[in-house]
C-alpha cells in the first residue's frame, strides 16, 4: 500500500480523488492549501504527492520547489492551468508529470501506477542510486564480460564484439529480465 498525498483546495476534487485511490489501496493524506501541503507532507512522508497549482497561502510551485529541496518523492501537477507554459514551468521547478482540469480519472490511476512502479526501486535510496538495487551479477558463472577488450565469454570465449553490440550484450547478461545471449554454433 503506497501513501498518496494530496493538496487542492477544492474540497469535492479532494474528496473524490482520495474515494477513488482508497479504493485502489492507497492510503491517502489531503491538504487544503500549501502551507498545509507541506506540514502534511513533512509528517507523513508520502509516496507519491498530488499538488495543485493554485493554492492558498502558498502556491502549488512554491511547494513543489519545497519537496524538491527535501526528497525525489513523485510530483504530480493536477491543475487548470493549462497552457504550455504552465506546463513546462511546472516541470522545470520540479513536477514529474502535469495533468489538466478536467481530467479522466482513470488516466490519473493510470499516471500514479506508472509513477510508483517506476518509483519503487529507489525507495529510500539517493537519486543518483536509484535502481541500483534492481541490477544483480549474472547468476550464471560461465558468463563474462571483458570491457577492457570488448570481448564475452560464455562457457568459452566468443571473440571479439563492436562496442555497440558489446553494450547490448554485457546489458543482456547482466539485467535479470533478459536472458543471456547464447554463444553456441
Amino acid at each position: 500500500m503506497s501513501r498518496i498525498l494530496l493538496v487542492d483546495d477544492e474540497t469535492n476534487l479532494r474528496h473524490t480523488v482520495g474515494y477513488a485511490l482508497r479504493r485502489e489501496g492507497h492510503e491517502v493524506a489531503t491538504a487544503e492549501d500549501g502551507e498545509k501541503g507541506l506540514e502534511v507532507f513533512r509528517a507523513t512522508k508520502p509516496d507519491l504527492v498530488i499538488l495543485d497549482l493554485m493554492l492558498p497561502r502558498m502556491d502549488g510551485l512554491a511547494v513543489c520547489r519545497a519537496i524538491r529541496r527535501e526528497s525525489d518523492v513523485p510530483v504530480i501537477m493536477l491543475t487548470a492551468r493549462d497552457t504550455e507554459l504552465d506546463t513546462v514551468v511546472g516541470l522545470e521547478v520540479g513536477a514529474d508529470d502535469y495533468l489538466t482540469k478536467p481530467f479522466s480519472m482513470v488516466e490519473l490511476i493510470a499516471r500514479i501506477r506508472a509513477m510508483l512502479r517506476r518509483a519503487a526501486p529507489r525507495h529510500g535510496a539517493p537519486p543518483e542510486r536509484a535502481g541500483a538495487s534492481r541490477w544483480r551479477a549474472p547468476r550464471s558463472t560461465s558468463s563474462r564480460v571483458s570491457s577492457t577488450c570488448w570481448r564475452i565469454w560464455r562457457g568459452r570465449p566468443a571473440g571479439s564484439s563492436p562496442a555497440s553490440s558489446f553494450s547490448l550484450r554485457s546489458g543482456a547478461l547482466t539485467t535479470p529480465a533478459i536472458p543471456a545471449p547464447s554463444t553456441r554454433t
